[in-house]
């Protein structure tokens, strides 16, 4: 997971407008990083629209590449990312949310 070096706030505590804002500026980010690893080998797994990350399967030369840019303010493994409901949920507004997990159907899935 590569995460942009961008200024962000949890939209749960943001205007509509800013909001808007806080994407556009994420999206435009996420296509500068992707366009300087032109010429590298490199797989677009995940791209968020609303937390300032983007998940990448990348070569040897597309890692440096991350790892120099001014658009990245830091590169985990997969298995460094592991979040947790507790510690994100209040950020989205999840612990005002209406019924349960518990509730949902089967083969929902659900990624806060």
């Amino acid at each position: 997971m590569v995460e942009l070096n961008v200024p962000w706030e949890a939209e749960g505590r943001l205007s509509v407008t800013d909001k808007e804002a806080q994407r556009n500026s994420m999206i435009r980010s996420q296509k500068l990083l992707l366009n300087e690893l032109s010429g590298s080998k490199f797989k677009v797994i995940r791209q968020s629209k609303s937390i300032p990350a983007i998940d990448l399967e990348v070569d040897a030369k597309a890692l440096s590449i991350l790892e120099r840019s001014s658009h990245v303010k830091s590169v985990r493994g997969k298995e460094q990312w592991k979040p947790f409901v507790n510690e994100s949920a209040p950020l989205i507004g999840g612990n005002t949310a209406q019924g349960s997990v518990d509730m949902m159907p089967v083969g929902t899935r659900l990624s806060i």
